[in-house]
């Protein structure tokens, strides 16, 4: 009978191992849950911010957007590009 002895450092590699993947995964699927144009309300959950600073944002051409009818429509990409880097 073989019997295979884990370290601490063999747990230690599987853990960063198994984060870094789940991460990835994590990516993917934020990427798939948001459709390319995406309304106001989801950009202000996104970036957790005021509807005024949202307003703000548009006035100064930071946020590029379009407007059918009432509702206006922010590109996904550009929206994510302005969350803070971790």
């Amino acid at each position: 009978m073989q019997v295979n002895i884990v370290t601490k450092e063999d747990l230690e590699e599987f853990r960063t191992r198994l984060l870094t993947e789940i991460k990835e995964v994590l990516k993917i699927q934020e990427v798939k849950s948001y459709p390319k144009s995406i309304k106001t309300k989801q950009v202000l959950e996104i970036l957790e911010i005021s509807a005024g600073k949202l307003q703000q944002m548009r006035i100064s051409g930071l946020l590029s957007h379009k407007k059918v009818g009432g509702t206006y429509y922010y590109n996904y990409n550009e929206v994510k590009r302005l969350l803070p880097k971790d």
